[in-house]
């Protein structure tokens, strides 16, 4: 028996991460893992893990929470959370189709998720994370928040303005106030390289999602987005000196020169 069914464990399955201090999902490291997990013979419990964990780490408005503690709450909106503003790394679509293509069953589109089907929960996560996380200017998209990309990228432009520590003790500790004028004075937005990677594939995977629930409307919103993120990634990111792609410093408009992809 999975100890995860035994009658005085209310928690629900979830993969846990290479710690032992703190118990719940990272949104990298736990979808990646799922989505190896469905190249097993324990394909089954890839399922349940992806149908469980979609219910606690995506909320009703689409929002994907960085990380997920075991009794299912998300950090995001979690006030007192470090992980408060933090959206989670955007693998979900690529993850579902990953394991469609492993196992052949495409039943896991209709699991309850929580008030809704799987499908229907992708779609509000994909336009969801267009609505919220793209840059339009660019047509990438930011890492905004505290863990985004889950990189703590301490060499890149994000914490050229605040500290990783300082970050932490204002998004935990501060009042409305003091958040509202730390980011105004503080915050470095980046358009990380990895993160677009990440959406291409999940875009990408989109595409292939819609063909099979014959939603020709989700497909072709995929494919635009799909395109948009890899045209700019072509214009903006790629260094002809360096012969690499870098990640964008949105606040000075410039390549963050920083070799972190």
């Amino acid at each position: 028996m999975n100890v995860n069914e035994v009658e005085f464990n209310k928690n629900p399955l979830y993969m846990a991460p290479d710690k032992i201090e703190w118990k719940g999902s990272w949104s990298n490291d736990a979808l990646q893992s799922m989505a190896a997990l469905s190249l097993t013979n324990q394909s089954n419990i890839a399922k349940r893990l992806i149908v469980s964990y979609m219910k606690s780490s995506i909320n009703s408005d689409g929002v994907f929470s960085w990380y997920t503690h075991s009794d299912g709450t998300g950090c995001y909106g979690t006030v007192g959370d470090v992980g408060r503003f933090s959206h989670g790394a955007p693998y979900w679509l690529h993850t579902v189709m990953y394991y469609i293509k492993n196992t052949g069953d495409k039943t896991i589109l209709e699991e309850d998720a929580g008030g809704m089907t799987v499908y229907e929960k992708l779609k509000k996560f994909a336009k969801t994370l267009i609505d919220v996380r793209m840059n339009k200017e660019y047509n990438m998209i930011e890492w905004a928040n505290l863990w985004e990309t889950g990189w703590d990228d301490k060499g890149g432009c994000f914490f050229d303005d605040g500290s990783l520590d300082d970050w932490m003790a204002v998004v935990s500790k501060g009042t409305d106030e003091e958040i509202k004028e730390w980011y105004k004075n503080k915050q470095r937005p980046v358009l990380p390289i990895v993160e677009q990677i990440i959406t291409l594939w999940s875009l990408n995977a989109g595409k292939d999602l819609g063909e099979i629930k014959e939603d020709n409307e989700f497909s072709e919103f995929c494919g635009k987005y799909y395109d948009l993120i890899k045209d700019s990634i072509y214009n903006n990111c790629w260094s002809d000196e360096d012969n690499f792609y870098h990640d964008i410093d949105v606040k000075n408009k410039v390549q963050s020169k920083v070799k972190n992809a």
